[in-house]
């Protein structure tokens, strides 16, 4: 499903700095004494970028909105609503510690200055492993009571590798320059 957006993520440029030393003359100063203009210093600065596809994608769910005349009622209506989202991400195969609670509001339903009942809303986001899956996802939770979905946020899960190659880049880049 997430094919259609067409997106890449891209490593920023990582600059490298490389610092070679210039001896004319031959001869390196005394300890403690000051350079002279036949030992120099260049800065030379070298660039690297590498652009990977994402393959973790974090999805939110709301619009899980309960009504009731006080906020113990609305908060018991509003939990059992959000754990049967929760059951059914769990059906699908995920974990308790990629399921997480972003939002719960409390606030009071007025009518003029009169205090009519108290309404509860939740949100829960899913970190998604399979992009694949996405269009279950929001099939079964928007089945359990969810009537808004947010996302997707794609990322890399483990950027290391991705940001090694970057850097290896920007060092080589600066090499050749040197």
């Amino acid at each position: 499903m997430l094919r259609g957006f067409g997106l890449v993520a891209a490593m920023g440029i990582v600059a490298a700095t490389l610092l070679l030393v210039v001896g004319i003359g031959g001869s390196e100063p005394a300890q403690g004494a000051e350079p002279t203009p036949s030992h120099r210093t260049l800065a030379v600065v070298g660039s690297g970028s590498v652009s990977a596809a994402p393959d973790t994608a974090v999805w939110s769910f709301g619009g899980v909105e309960s009504r009731a005349d006080t906020t113990r009622v609305v908060l018991k209506q509003n939990n059992r609503s959000i754990n049967r989202m929760i059951v059914e991400l769990k059906k699908l195969g995920f974990v308790r510690a990629d399921i997480r609670t972003e939002n719960v509001s409390v606030f009071a339903n007025h009518r003029g200055t009169k205090v009519t009942g108290f309404i509860a809303n939740n949100q829960v986001s899913v970190t998604v492993r399979a992009l694949g899956k996405s269009g279950a996802i929001i099939a079964a939770v928007t089945d359990a009571g969810a009537n808004n979905v947010f996302g997707p946020q794609l990322s890399i899960a483990d950027q290391a590798d991705i940001r090694e190659q970057a850097i290896d880049a920007a060092f080589d880049q600066a090499a050749q320059k040197a």
